[in-house]
């Protein structure tokens, strides 16, 4: 597992730690996630995790789910249900790399997150195109 500091722009200081996983498979090194968390996507996702919690006797509250926006869009109706037993447990949700798939704004309201991680490819270009325009949020 590695650490990575995630840093609240609203506070201006380091506010927690992210918890990546990696997974050093003897005979054979480090393995990135790419190749291993579609192994862990086939268990029983909530079933896996009330055991992890139970334990490491760890408290939900305090976790964060992440998902990638990729993942999310395989089966849009089976990943909002287990999110929402996810979040039923205290435990938050997060999507990653928001962007990078083809999903919308509207798709995600459908889904229980608490967090969205915008992917930095999706915004770097902002302001350097004649297609960006200056839009107003209106509530």
């Amino acid at each position: 597992m590695h650490l990575q500091p995630v840093f609240g722009a609203v506070l201006g200081r380091f506010t927690s730690a992210e918890a990546l996983v990696r997974w050093n498979r003897p005979g054979h090194g480090m393995m990135p996630p790419g190749q291993f968390i579609p192994i862990a996507e086939q268990s029983s996702l909530v079933a896996d995790l009330d055991s992890a919690i139970r334990r490491s006797g760890a408290d939900p509250t305090r976790l964060e789910f992440e998902l990638t926006e990729t993942q999310l869009m395989v089966d849009h109706e089976r990943a909002a249900s287990i999110l929402r037993k996810i979040r039923q447990r205290g435990i938050k949700v997060a999507i990653d790399d928001f962007g990078t798939g083809s999903s919308s704004m509207a798709s995600l309201r459908q889904l229980p997150i608490d967090t969205l991680k915008i992917d930095r490819s999706f915004i770097s270009s902002i302001g350097d195109g004649e297609t960006d325009v200056d839009t107003t949020v209106v509530d």
